[in-house]
């Protein structure tokens, strides 16, 4: 079970819905209470805003890039074929 939350509006709903052993990828730009997560998942934080910020002026594409940045992590992190 894996949970990409990006949305703050959603996000206690989205931690709960992990099966326990499942994973949680977050943005972790922003520091974030321990309390806000789960002792019986694994938590992955990648600061996305971070490094659109980082490369990108343009509000639009900061935020369609940190989506597309997250589907790379996502990617390298499942080790699929590019190809």
């Amino acid at each position: 079970d894996l949970m990409v939350a990006m949305n703050p509006q959603t996000w206690e709903q989205d931690v709960s819905s992990i099966e326990p052993g499942g994973y949680l990828l977050h943005d972790s730009t922003k520091p974030m209470q321990e309390a806000e997560f789960r002792d019986d998942i694994t938590v992955i934080g990648v600061p996305l805003t971070e490094i659109a910020n980082r490369d990108f002026t343009d509000p639009r594409q900061r935020q369609l890039f940190k989506n597309i940045i997250y589907v790379g992590v996502l990617s390298a992190l499942l080790d699929l074929d590019v190809a």
